[in-house]
């Protein structure tokens, strides 16, 4: 993870000190069976950034939750895979 550091304010007095971090993006991979729609995602989820099956990106899914529902199953054997922004905050 890349951190940027900064402060703002005259150093002689008081001022404030902030760190400003990125997001880190995961991805899960999955393998359709020709009928499954509905994969579930283990971490901890806070957006949905893309996804791809059988290698081709694909925006014909939604997302609730750590679920992603594709509109037609995958292929059976099809590469699944599904790019997420990391929560570094969750509240489980």
């Amino acid at each position: 993870m890349d951190f940027g550091l900064g402060a703002i304010g005259d150093p002689t007095e008081n001022f404030i000190l902030f760190v400003m971090s990125e997001n880190e993006q995961a991805s899960e991979d999955f393998t359709g069976d020709g009928a499954t729609k509905k994969f579930t995602l283990t971490g901890d989820v806070l957006r949905v950034i893309g996804a791809t099956v059988g290698g081709t990106a694909t925006t014909a899914y939604t997302v609730d939750g750590n679920d992603v529902t594709f509109t037609n199953a995958p292929a059976n054997n099809a590469a699944v895979k599904i790019t997420y922004l990391v929560d570094q905050h969750p509240s489980n």
